[in-house]
């Protein structure tokens, strides 16, 4: 039986992303399987093998075998970013894509985020202060009537391409407490003034950086869309990306 969910605390985070990746596999047989997220770690190392198939029998059991079939793995193979147990290739690339924040715990409270639309529909998009597409993607969502009708968009402010990036989200923080718009405008417009920012990281900033790290973020902008769906950079149409499934 899965027992997530788990949530994305301080104290567990190394765990989470040491080895929460997009699957975890247990040594026992399904019908034995239970998940328990690993709290003291020693060693992680990479296995030698390139290439695993996955073999699923009519008895319901889960092998990853190497296309050498030298290396078997037998148990239960989950996806703990969506807490599904998976059964077949088709629902590993199904959800290969997809994020259930809520299922994993992410608490978007803890957050500072850059808000924008009056929906009830939840986007998020991380985005470094010092990411050029990111300012054009948060100008295109506030200048569309259509998508602020339909969404509430978070741009979770995650510094992380420059040395400048920080003292940036710090003063978007600041600013965004006296006047969010103006916040808004300063990061479309990247013409955040960092002279008088504060040293201090600005509440919600290190969680957004514990998140970005378990989710393994590095490109900018990565986009959540209601539905769960993940996506790196640019969509071709917004609208249509975000009412995807």
């Amino acid at each position: 039986m899965f027992t997530g969910p788990f949530k994305i605390k301080h104290g567990c985070i190394s765990a989470i992303v040491s080895v929460f990746s997009l699957i975890l596999l247990s040594a026992a047989p399904l019908s034995a399987f239970e998940f328990i997220p690993p709290t003291q770690i020693v060693s992680k190392d990479k296995l030698p093998i390139k290439d695993l198939n996955l073999i699923r029998t009519k008895q319901g059991l889960t092998y990853l075998i190497s296309s050498d079939s030298r290396y078997v793995f037998q148990g239960g193979l989950m996806d703990v970013w969506n807490g599904t147990q998976i059964t077949s290739v088709k629902e590993l690339n199904d959800l290969s894509d997809h994020i259930n924040f809520d299922y994993i715990g992410i608490e978007p409270d803890k957050m500072f985020t850059l808000n924008l639309g009056s929906g009830d529909k939840k986007v998020f998009i991380f985005a470094d202060p010092n990411c050029s597409i990111c300012h054009t993607l948060v100008a295109k969502i506030r200048d569309s009537k259509l998508i602020l009708s339909r969404f509430h968009v978070r741009a979770v402010i995650t510094p992380m391409l420059k040395e400048t990036s920080l003292p940036k989200a710090n003063k978007l923080a600041v600013m965004a407490k006296k006047n969010s718009s103006d916040a808004i405008s300063a990061f479309i417009s990247n013409t955040v003034d960092i002279t008088d920012c504060p040293d201090k990281k600005q509440a919600g900033i290190n969680y957004n950086l514990l998140v970005a790290k378990a989710l393994s973020i590095h490109n900018f902008p990565y986009m959540i869309n209601p539905q769960g769906r993940i996506h790196i950079g640019m969509p071709d149409d917004i609208y249509i990306f975000l009412s995807k499934q």
